[in-house]
C-alpha cells in the first residue's frame, strides 16, 4: 500500500499568532481528557446516563467500527478505557472479538472492572492497568489509541515500534492537533495513513473529535 503524507494544518501561522495556535490545541486536548472522564464518572453513577452515553457514543464506535472492519479481527487492544470502557462494551455486544481494554489510572480500571462484570461481557473483555507508554502491544491485530491517551508521542513510539506487522493502529483525537499527530505520523516510515473518520453528536462541535486509521507496514 503506498504511503499517504498528509498536512491537516488546522491554522495558518499567517493568520494567528504561534502562541494562539499552541493555546487552541492545549484547551482543545485538555477539554477532551476532562470531558470524557467526566462523562465516564457519571455513567459509572446513574443508568441513565450510561444508557444515553451507549447510545449517543457508542454509535459513533459502531460507526468507526463498519467503516474500519475492525470487526472481523480477533484480538483488539484498547489504551485509555477510562472508568467506562464503552469502546469495549460496544465492541463485545458487536461482534465475538477479544478485547483487553487498560488505563493507567488505578481507580478507574477498578470501576471499569466493575462495569465489566455488571455486564456481564466479561468472557470477552479483560480490564488491566497498563500504560500505553511501555504496554507491550505485539499480540493484537487492532489497537486503538484512545484520545485520552497521554503523552501521545510516547505512546506512538511505543505502539509503533512494538506493534506487529499488518496490524491496525487507530488513533482518535480532537481536531486541532491533527498536525502534530501526522507529522509524527509522518515521521515513522513503517506506519501508513489509510483514512480519516470525523464523529457527529449533538453535544459536540462539527470536526471536533475524529478517528484516524493506520496500518503498520
Amino acid at each position: 500500500m503506498p504511503r499517504a503524507k498528509e498536512d491537516y494544518s488546522i491554522i495558518s501561522k499567517n493568520q494567528k499568532p504561534i502562541i494562539i495556535i499552541r493555546f487552541i490545541i492545549y484547551f482543545d486536548k485538555l477539554f477532551s481528557i476532562y470531558f470524557w472522564k467526566f462523562l465516564d464518572i457519571l455513567a459509572c453513577k446513574n443508568i441513565k446516563i450510561a444508557d444515553l452515553y451507549e447510545k449517543v457514543i457508542g454509535k459513533q464506535y459502531k460507526k468507526e467500527y463498519d467503516q474500519f472492519e475492525i470487526l472481523k479481527y480477533n484480538k483488539i487492544l484498547h489504551i485509555g478505557c477510562g472508568a467506562y470502557p464503552l469502546t469495549e462494551i460496544t465492541l463485545a455486544n458487536s461482534s465475538n472479538v477479544e478485547v483487553v481494554g487498560i488505563d493507567k489510572n488505578p481507580e478507574a480500571v477498578v470501576l471499569a472492572k466493575d462495569i465489566i462484570r455488571r455486564k456481564k461481557i466479561y468472557k470477552k473483555v479483560t480490564i488491566k492497568h497498563g500504560d500505553g507508554i511501555n504496554y507491550s502491544a505485539d499480540n493484537y491485530d487492532v489497537i486503538i489509541i484512545s484520545s485520552c491517551s497521554t503523552p501521545k508521542e510516547k505512546v506512538f513510539e511505543n505502539i509503533f515500534k512494538r506493534a506487529n506487522k499488518n496490524s491496525i493502529i487507530i488513533v482518535r483525537t480532537v481536531d486541532s492537533d491533527l498536525n502534530n499527530i501526522f507529522k509524527y505520523i509522518n515521521r515513522n516510515k513503517d506506519i501508513n495513513y489509510v483514512k480519516k473518520l470525523h464523529f457527529s453528536t449533538f453535544f459536540l462541535k462539527p470536526n471536533f473529535w475524529c478517528s484516524i486509521y493506520l496500518t503498520k507496514k
